[in-house]
């Protein structure tokens, strides 16, 4: 199979749960959002904001080690739409 690298705003995974998390929050679904299965810490970065991420020991400790803040990229601005 062939490897792809992609930057982590645009690896699948992640917009994937970024689609998730407007798609649930903007219609007004009560429910918890969790990222997973994340292969380096840009992707968790990325998803800074979302309402669970489960990060392996050593991602944790390579965050841990990291400098600077982390921004939020999710959030939810409290308006809810219709439900489709």
């Amino acid at each position: 199979t062939d490897k792809k690298e992609y930057a982590p705003a645009e690896d699948p995974g992640v917009v994937s749960v970024t689609e998730i998390y407007e798609y649930y929050k903007q219609h007004g679904y009560e429910t918890v959002v969790m990222g997973a299965s994340f292969r380096n810490i840009g992707e968790i970065i990325e998803l800074a904001g979302c309402d669970r991420l489960t990060i392996a020991p050593a991602l944790l400790k390579e965050l841990a080690e990291s400098e600077g803040a982390i921004e939020r990229k999710l959030s939810f601005s409290g308006e809810v739409k219709a439900r489709p």
